[in-house]
């Protein structure tokens, strides 16, 4: 996710699956297969396959509101954008909730069948 990057600080529009939104987690994922895929890899202590790509959605409070209904939801983030939890080569180098997506607000996808890219 090395063109992180070059949107830092930028307002941007991410569609994606959310399965939940609150405390320490909360990520964008490309599809709901992304997002399964990534907790299957995450529980096999074995595994050494690289976990898909996804966003982390910083902390803020009434986006959590707002974003808790939607969760296991494809849905249209509206946020700010930071590299600061990124390496130089996109790699993730903070924990729990990163702040990939300053978050703004949030709505449901309207046409859920599209593919999306997070």
């Amino acid at each position: 996710m090395q063109s992180i990057h070059i949107l830092d600080g930028n307002t941007v529009k991410v569609q994606g699956y959310m399965a939940t939104c609150g405390g320490y987690s909360c990520g964008l994922f490309a599809s709901e297969h992304a997002h399964a895929e990534f907790w299957r890899i995450a529980n096999d202590g074995n595994s050494k396959e690289d976990f898909p790509e996804f966003l982390s959605i910083g902390y803020d409070k009434t986006f959590d509101r707002k974003a808790g209904p939607l969760s296991r939801h494809y849905v249209v983030v509206t946020a700010r954008v930071s590299d600061e939890c990124r390496d130089m080569f996109g790699r993730i180098k903070c924990t729990d909730r990163a702040s990939d997506l300053i978050p703004i607000d949030i709505s449901l996808r309207s046409n859920p069948a599209v593919t999306s890219n997070a």
